[in-house]
């Protein structure tokens, strides 16, 4: 289940938040960089689907997923 999240999570930063297309460096900080402006993107994305879809507040999750662990 896991690498399946993976798996669509490679899949939507490179073809819709433009992993590697976007940057041409072949410097290792600028390439890091770039990656984390693309993990940033889809995180806000990620929260703003969330918001659309569910009606639970993000306390409320946090305190179900702490209940489980």
């Amino acid at each position: 289940m896991l690498r399946w999240q993976i798996e669509i999570y490679f899949k939507l930063t490179k073809s819709y938040l433009k992993l590697r297309t976007e940057c041409h460096s072949t410097s290792y900080d600028a390439l890091t960089s770039h990656m984390v402006v693309v993990a940033i993107r889809y995180m806000i994305l990620a929260v703003e689907r969330f918001r659309n879809s569910d009606r639970r507040s993000l306390e409320d999750l946090f305190r179900s997923f702490k209940e489980i662990t």
